[in-house]
């Protein structure tokens, strides 16, 4: 079997000599954490370059996604995994955790399958860095089903109302079955409406888009990590579809509204202009005590 970048590079995460993260004054195998938020966040975007230090309403985008997870009532601990030099400055700044891991991982979830095995915790949550429009209660919702559910992946979608939103690319769209149970994901408007035109497929059947937000268990992210990348995944460049192509459910929940997230230099032109957040105490993050 192919291995995956993540097997690759699962060595170079740094470590103290006592088998601690180094950048973390934390111990991370105490069995104190229960659900933890874990972001993985790469300088190099495709689309945008850096486009998680650009500021909007005068903080860093990623630091937006931080206040909304850190501000989550069910979430213990948050931390931002990068092997980036500049964001791992950026987020101490603000006083976020930050893990150092390697370079070479080919999606968020595989850099985050590299120190599951040091997250004493029930309940992972994949959040992406770009997403400033997160609402904290996505995350307690999330907790709440995949509590309900036990199905090996939770994740959010909303019903998608704008026909243009269907071509774009950059919105991934979803096919479920009626227990609301994944079956596909693509960046192509799916499912495909014979006989009518694009702007009119709303009418017939809704169609869904995704929010890149994942609650997985420990086990089910080094499962992953252990997967070569599918083929689907590779094509459709959805890292979600490694979990579909090896039998590993992934259970949606749909949320009222699309959350505000950076893809590309419009949306962040956009954010700057009309994101309007509703700013509260951020909750502290306690320190894993030794």
């Amino acid at each position: 079997m192919e291995e995956s970048k993540a097997g690759q590079c699962r060595n170079n995460v740094e470590e103290s000599g006592n088998g601690c993260i180094r950048s973390l004054n934390y111990r991370l195998q105490d069995p104190i954490m229960k659900t933890t938020v874990v972001i993985p966040a790469r300088a190099q975007s495709e689309r945008l370059p850096n486009k998680l230090l650009a500021e909007v309403d005068g903080r860093p985008v990623l630091q937006h996604a931080w206040e909304s997870a850190a501000n989550a009532k069910v979430v213990n601990a948050v931390f931002i995994a990068t092997d980036s030099d500049e964001i791992a400055a950026a987020a101490a700044n603000w006083g976020a955790a930050v893990i150092r891991t390697g370079a070479c991982y080919g999606n968020g979830t595989e850099r985050i399958a590299s120190i599951a095995d040091r997250l004493d915790c029930d309940l992972i949550i994949n959040v992406q860095g770009d997403q400033v429009g997160l609402r904290a209660g996505i995350l307690s919702r999330l907790a709440e089903v995949w509590t309900d559910k036990m199905e090996s992946v939770i994740t959010p979608v909303f019903a998608i109302t704008d026909p243009d939103d269907l071509q774009d690319p950059n919105l991934v769209k979803v096919v479920t079955g009626p227990s609301g149970r994944a079956i596909y994901f693509s960046r192509f408007a799916v499912p495909f409406v014979p006989g009518t035109i694009v702007k009119e497929w709303n009418d017939p059947v809704r169609h869904y888009g995704h929010l890149g937000i994942y609650g997985l268990s420990p086990a089910t992210l080094k499962a992953y990590a252990q997967l070569p990348p599918s083929k689907n995944e590779i094509t459709e460049s959805l890292e979600q579809l490694r979990f579909i192509d090896n039998g590993i459910p992934i259970q949606t929940f749909e949320i009222a509204n699309r959350p505000l997230s950076i893809d590309c230099a419009k949306d962040l032109e956009l954010a700057r202009e009309s994101m309007e957040i509703e700013v509260t105490s951020i909750v502290p993050v306690a320190p894993i005590t030794t």
